[in-house]
């Protein structure tokens, strides 16, 4: 085995779920790998990673199918996996670390048991769903394993002081919505970029499911806002009664009594669908995708607003006063002096780099409440300030003031003018959202996202707030914040519910 640093591979739940046809719970385990091998580091020189039999089953199945992207996945090299791979089925044998004593040892395997092992989704989807739809019979549907589960025991998952089990009513419920929904995806596949298999469904299929379902909830008919509401919950909440479902946390936080505060979280980002952008920027070539992560990043980083009307505005009101005829103002170069405020207006006079290149300080603008105020760290990480350092050094070369306009010209776009920008802008960033995250946001639904995930990283509204912090954004009425960050997600309210009822207890115990 590779004695060198480990360089793990990470991709998306689902893409892994749909290279390897693996369920999620197999995915868990190869995670648990990744972890483990991270933790080892040069230990892997004189041991085995996997340390029992289902390990080796996963790791001997995962390099059948593709050797080469299982020893990126797990950080190891490929001679170790067919070393492994010649053993099964050669020998019959498997080497495993055993923890306990602390030792390696040998265990007899069979190459077929193993691969037995491995539960697989059921391949071939669309036919089965066919097949259903003519002729409604459950048992077709127990080729799914999250279907077979849930019929082999459908217990209550809200209880668990006491096992109960959900009538027969109920299970038929739930297998007749989930069976319309699975229906519904195939027959709008070009709209919904969901796997049609709820085997190899994960917590990253959340946003479009829930998307599928509002428009299925629409084209029966559910078309007022209460009535869509009572829909979706229908479905949502017969989903989560499969309790595979339940444990990944799908839908949590939709239902019930919170769905009416939680409804503008859809025009919010959080934490995992930035990951998700991140790794697209990662990984593409496309320069426009580019350009457009590295500016939303910066506005996600402020927070601050875009700009376009206060500047515009501005200098329209300076021209009037002047007696100058209007002409194009939107066509003003972003760096021009008048192009001041908010995101656009984020000179590189405004931008001080620590002497360590490994933060930043930013100031910024906001005409449209007459203050400036301070970004005195890069709170999601010195990966970023190292690319603006790096785009610095590309705008001191080429006379270039403006931070956005830098960006742009890196990569060869010329959208260079506040109109034009904001066409870019405007257009990417929910042409990019939709099709990646599932969720169509404009511009300024960045800036809210900005409040979404510090509140995510367990930032207190009074840092979130404060003009001249770490976190710093200008909001100039603290109620609006305030709206702004009770609205995104019951998550965290049932977090801190849940410790302050342990620390409760805690205390009064003692």
């Amino acid at each position: 085995m590779s004695g060198s640093q480990a360089q793990i591979l990470r991709i998306p739940d689902q893409e892994v779920a749909i290279k390897f046809k693996l369920t999620p719970e197999w995915i868990a385990q190869l995670k648990e790998l990744q972890k483990r091998r991270e933790a080892l580091g040069e230990k892997c020189n004189w041991r085995p990673l996997w340390e029992n039999v289902n390990e080796v089953a996963l790791v001997y199945y995962l390099q059948k199918e593709n050797r080469s992207l299982t020893a990126k996945l797990l950080g190891i090299s490929e001679m170790t996996l067919l070393r492994l791979n010649n053993a099964i089925e050669k020998e019959h044998k498997a080497s495993i670390f055993d923890s306990q004593h602390n030792t390696v040892v040998k265990i007899d395997v069979e190459p077929e048991k193993l691969l037995q092992m491995i539960q697989q989704p059921s391949e071939d989807v669309e036919k089965l769903l066919e097949q259903y739809e003519k002729l409604k019979e459950k048992q077709i549907l127990t080729k799914f394993m999250v279907i077979r589960e849930f019929l082999k025991n459908p217990v209550r998952v809200e209880q668990r002081s006491k096992e109960q089990f959900y009538s027969p009513t109920q299970v038929r419920d739930t297998l007749n919505k989930l069976s319309e929904l699975l229906i519904y995806l195939r027959n709008n596949k070009s709209r919904f970029n969901a796997p049609l298999n709820p085997d190899i469904w994960t917590k990253e299929h959340e946003n479009v499911l829930a998307l599928a379902i509002e428009s299925l909830c629409i084209e029966k008919g559910y078309t007022t806002e209460v009535r869509k509401r009572s829909c979706k919950a229908m479905y949502m909440g017969a989903i989560r009664r499969i309790k595979r479902f339940y444990d990944m946390g799908l839908f949590q936080g939709m239902l019930g009594r919170v769905t009416s505060r939680i409804i503008p979280r859809t025009e919010f980002m959080n934490l995992d669908q930035y990951r998700t952008l991140y790794k697209k920027y990662v990984e593409t070539d496309d320069n426009e995708y580019k350009a457009w992560f590295e500016i939303m990043t910066l506005h996600l980083l402020t927070g601050a607003r875009e700009g376009y009307g206060s500047v515009v505005n501005k200098i329209r009101m300076d021209m009037w006063k002047a007696g100058i005829e209007e002409g194009s103002v939107e066509n003003i170069d972003l760096d021009e002096e008048e192009v001041e405020s908010s995101l656009i207006g984020i000179k590189w006079d405004n931008v001080v780099f620590t002497q360590d290149y490994n933060d930043i300080v930013i100031r910024i603008y906001e005409r449209k409440t007459g203050e400036t105020w301070t970004l005195a760290s890069c709170w999601l990480g010195d990966w970023y300030v190292k690319i603006l350092r790096e785009r610095y050094e590309y705008a001191r070369s080429n006379n270039i003031k403006s931070v956005v306009k830098t960006i742009l010209l890196y990569y060869g776009i010329n959208k260079t003018t506040i109109y034009t920008f904001k066409q870019f802008y405007t257009k990417r960033t929910a042409e990019y959202t939709q099709n990646l995250i599932g969720v169509r946001l404009n511009p300024h639904r960045i800036r809210a996202s900005h409040i979404s995930i510090l509140y995510e990283l367990g930032i207190p509204l009074e840092l979130v707030v404060h003009k001249s912090g770490n976190f710093g954004v200008g909001w100039s009425d603290l109620t609006t914040a305030i709206e702004f960050y009770w609205r995104i997600t019951s998550k965290k309210v049932k977090e801190y519910m849940e410790k302050a009822k342990e620390t409760s207890i805690k205390v009064l115990q003692e």
